[in-house]
């Protein structure tokens, strides 16, 4: 009776944290962006925190180039709305929060922790895909020009 009881108890509680298991095709209509008209985003804010717990960004960056823009659209366009895996972070993690504005005052925010693109579903991709890591570098290279 104890075995069978552990074994429904270890299903329930894989079955219920597997999140993402699904074939990333699943969701190739639905991407990170998909609230926002893409070609009417007009202003990209960028807040960088120093920690996951930090209440107040250290640094903010506003972006009204189009070219800058459009590739951040772009790489953000081609993450899907869900990811893999579930992540725990340590407090001291480095959070980044990018916030689409479109001409009519819409927005959509996107949180990235430690260069990992936090999906709708606050999941994870596994592996790390190679849009988040140009979007990460793109996003860290601006930290130290003046827009």
């Amino acid at each position: 009776m104890k075995v069978a009881l552990l074994l429904i108890t270890a299903t329930l509680f894989i079955g219920c944290n597997s999140v993402g298991t699904d074939n990333y095709d699943n969701y190739e209509n639905k991407s990170m962006i998909s609230q926002l008209n893409r070609s009417d985003i007009t202003e990209i804010q960028v807040h960088y925190y120093e920690s996951l717990i930090a209440s107040v960004p250290f640094q903010e960056k506003e972006i009204s180039d189009q070219t800058t823009i459009e590739k951040v659209v772009e790489l953000l366009g081609t993450l899907p709305s869900k990811g893999d895996i579930m992540i725990r972070w340590s407090n001291e993690a480095l959070k980044t929060k990018i916030v689409l504005l479109d001409s009519k005052g819409n927005t959509d925010t996107i949180i990235m922790i430690n260069g990992m693109v936090q999906t709708s579903d606050t999941s994870f991709f596994n592996p790390v895909r190679e849009e988040e890591i140009e979007l990460w570098e793109l996003l860290e290279s601006l930290k130290h020009v003046t827009i």
